[in-house]
């Protein structure tokens, strides 16, 4: 299945939707991690303290650039 070589279960993100846009795979996701940890104390949060759009970057697949919206 294509999301399963997007995406690794290691990630923790579901797939709600794949589209192609001219030479770019778009994969929407959405994280499933119900606490999150502070990279500086490692303490565990139950509530967002903060958000904004991330855009990571990753090599083409299949010749397509490949871009993860949330």
């Amino acid at each position: 299945m294509l999301t399963d070589s997007l995406i690794t279960d290691g990630l923790r993100l579901r797939v709600d939707g794949i589209e192609m846009e001219e030479e770019t795979i778009v994969v929407s996701v959405t994280s499933i991690n119900q606490k999150g940890i502070c990279p500086h104390c490692q303490a565990i949060s139950e509530r967002v303290h903060s958000s904004y759009q991330r855009k990571p970057a990753d090599v083409p697949f299949a010749g397509c650039a490949v871009r993860l919206d949330q």
